[in-house]
């Protein structure tokens, strides 16, 4: 009896542990159940992008010109004001042409001289041939003389520096023509009474061409005493007054196109390798986003300016008519760097960064309902959307919500519209921002952000990068 009760003692003992086990398999059945995560998900969007480079500037017209005058002498007229609109082919200045006439009238007269001396030379020497010969020797001396005369005064002007050289120059070549036909002349009077030689025939005919020569230099001399506009545009400076004496190359006004724009801007030493002459980039001003165009890199000052170690870009517009009349307004430029990627769009919520290196990762879900973590590389963040490259495609789940009790490899459920924070187990850690020294810190996935040192730390749940 003793032994059948010791069999059965064991047997009963047998029983319980049986029992014991097959409850804690149900319980950890239960368990695994429990562990699973409610999580919800999001599809990414693909996108083709292109890296760009901002920078504010202004837009201002180009100078265009500051005309001077072709000669020297004194201003008579200033027929435009500061502020006045001009034409291209406006007159907006004159000088006194009463020299530039007399040199026209001593050239012309010239001809007359060496076509009179060329009919004589052809018809050959008479009595009253050589009367005429008289009358152009004294008619070439009276050149001379006023020649000489002129000279003698640029000559004076010229000593003071009231006159540029090359204004007396013209007016001693004069002097030496009047002189080269007054000998023209006698030597033709002595030759009358020795009739015309094959020689003198060139000669003469190269005396009229000579004189036709000076006449045409002369007209051009006199055209430059009026000063002509060479574009449209507004007179934005008065450089001179009337009865000031001016010399040739001096700037009488300064005008500002109207019918082109530029636009400035400072880029910094960082950034300057990017930018190069003929880069095109997009305008657009502040004050009006739809007044835009395309504007070209002209100019890059090969210097930086101090304090910002910026450098000047300046961009010609092109289609510029929508924004001709905003001289001076704010606004930027947008410049493509490099070539075109694709990357996906995904709210910001999805983005988690570990404290261990603080990169950035996200989870997706994979056809068995397992959570796979994935790194990714930020390409730019604006408000909720994050533009992100990472090894999942455009048919990837990716966790919107809940991911913050997620780990590589962890089961999941996936629901819509779910609180991922309920029925899951207490002993999981939410995944936390990177925080600083510098008091910066990523947000975390509740909302409340990290931040040591100074206490600037983020609290807005966004992802700071």
């Amino acid at each position: 009896m003793r032994n059948v009760a010791d069999k059965a003692g064991i047997f009963f003992t047998l029983l319980i542990i049986t029992g014991l086990i097959a409850a804690g398999c149900g319980n950890k059945a239960e368990n695994k159940e429990v562990m699973k995560v409610s999580v919800q998900v999001v599809t990414p969007k693909s996108y083709v992008y292109q890296d760009t480079l901002t920078f504010p500037g202004s837009t201002m017209p180009p100078l265009v010109t500051a005309p001077s005058f072709l000669a020297a002498g004194k201003i008579t007229r200033m027929n435009f004001q500061v502020g006045g609109q001009v034409k291209k082919g406006d007159i907006i200045a004159e000088l006194d042409p009463e020299i530039y006439q007399n040199q026209l009238r001593t050239a012309s007269s010239a001809i007359e001289v060496a076509e009179a001396n060329l009919d004589k030379v052809n018809a050959g020497s008479r009595t009253q041939q050589k009367e005429v010969a008289r009358q152009q020797m004294l008619q070439a001396q009276h050149g001379f003389e006023l020649a000489e005369t002129e000279k003698n005064r640029f000559q004076s002007l010229y000593d003071i520096d009231a006159i540029p050289r090359r204004q007396y120059d013209a007016v001693a070549t004069q002097y030496r023509i009047a002189q080269d036909q007054l000998k023209s002349a006698k030597e033709a009077y002595d030759l009358t009474k020795e009739g015309a030689s094959k020689e003198d025939k060139q000669i003469a005919r190269a005396n009229v061409n000579l004189a036709l020569s000076g006449q045409a230099t002369a007209s051009t001399q006199l055209s430059y005493t009026r000063l002509i506009s060479p574009v449209d545009g507004v007179i934005t400076e008065k450089k001179a007054e009337v009865g000031v004496v001016v010399g040739s190359g001096v700037p009488v006004y300064e005008i500002r196109s109207a019918d082109s724009m530029d636009f400035v801007v400072m880029v910094p030493s960082v950034h300057i390798n990017k930018i190069f002459i003929g880069q095109k980039a997009k305008i657009s001003l502040f004050q009006d986003s739809e007044k835009s165009c395309t504007g070209a890199v002209v100019e890059i000052k090969p210097s930086s300016e101090m304090p910002t170690s910026s450098y000047r870009v300046k961009l010609k517009l092109s289609g510029s008519a929508a924004i001709k009349n905003y001289s001076g307004f704010l606004g930027k430029a947008v410049f493509a760097i490099g070539g075109r990627t694709t990357a996906s769009s995904l709210p910001c919520a999805c983005l988690q960064r570990t404290m261990d290196g603080g990169k950035f990762h996200i989870f997706i879900i994979n056809d068995s309902n397992v959570a796979v973590k994935i790194p990714v590389k930020i390409i730019r963040i604006a408000d909720d959307k994050a533009l992100i490259q990472g090894s999942f495609t455009s048919r990837s789940k990716v966790v919107i919500s809940g991911q913050e009790y997620l780990k590589d490899g962890k089961q999941v459920v996936i629901v819509d519209g779910l609180d991922s924070r309920k029925n899951v187990s207490s002993d999981r850690e939410p995944v936390h921002g990177g925080g600083n020294g510098d008091g910066s810190s990523g947000g975390n996935s509740d909302g409340s952000g990290g931040g040591n040192g100074d206490g600037n730390g983020s609290g807005d749940g966004d992802i700071k990068i």
